[in-house]
């Protein structure tokens, strides 16, 4: 099942090579709209049918000496641009639990 997490990764940077684009930084992350730990909690338990109640949470700065920006997304500008796209998370991510359910019963 790791394989399976990782293996669109793989393919953008095996196709990254391949085309021999540029050196430089690429942000090789699935497709889809920005989504908070929060919302990907929420559809892990969605894809598993779960009643669970789900409720988000503010971290005061107060918690850690880290300043973190409040929002940060990582983009595939630079591989859409040179014709990598990876897949959507909504589907990678219920592909993923997938595989573990057929190891693991959930």
């Amino acid at each position: 099942h790791i394989q399976t997490a990782i293996a669109a990764t793989y393919q953008s940077i095996e196709s990254i090579l391949e085309k021999e684009l540029p050196y430089g930084i690429y942000h090789a992350v699935s497709n889809g709209k920005p989504v908070t730990w929060f919302d990907f909690t929420k559809q892990i338990a969605n894809i598993l049918n779960s009643k669970i109640s789900i409720h988000s949470i503010n971290t005061p700065s107060s918690y850690t000496s880290i300043n973190r920006p409040q929002y940060s997304v990582l983009l595939n500008n630079k591989l859409k641009e040179a014709g990598i796209n990876l897949p959507n998370w909504e589907d990678s991510l219920a592909k993923y639990i997938q595989n573990v359910r057929t190891k693991i019963p959930i």
